[in-house]
């Protein structure tokens, strides 16, 4: 009966064993785990910014050309072999007068976003008289 108690008492402490160790192990896992998912995310986002870039000049000309109703559609792009990007286009349309000249300043803002990446440019336009 003693033999008994002593090998219940061994079971009871290799199953701790074998859970520390468990925990340890994962313990020093997981900070390797999330560095390399950041990293990824990060250069999913440039890759996003690079694909929308090249948009910006179109987008100009569209808001410029209707400067009293500046409402731009979305443009699906191909983004990798297979899937599409949907970049969403918003244009802030201002203008600046001067009463000692007789041309006026546009300013056309383009703001670029698909997703969690975002981008904004600032263009100007010299108008004609007024």
């Amino acid at each position: 009966m003693n033999a008994m108690n002593i090998i219940k008492k061994r079971h009871s402490f290799v199953l701790f064993e074998v859970l520390l160790s468990l925990l340890l192990i994962t313990m020093s896992i997981l900070p390797f785990s999330s560095y390399p998912y950041r990293i990824y995310k990060k250069e999913f986002s440039l890759l996003k910014k690079m694909t929308m870039e090249p948009y910006f000049t179109r987008s100009f000309e569209e808001a410029y050309k209707k400067k009293d109703n500046p409402i731009l559609e979305d443009i699906p792009t191909l983004f990798g072999e297979k899937d599409t990007l949907i970049i969403k286009r918003l244009a802030t349309i201002s203008k600046r007068q001067d009463d000692s000249h007789k041309k006026s300043l546009t300013e056309v803002q383009i703001t670029l976003s698909a997703g969690h990446a975002k981008l904004t440019r600032t263009k100007y336009y010299l108008d004609g008289d007024k």
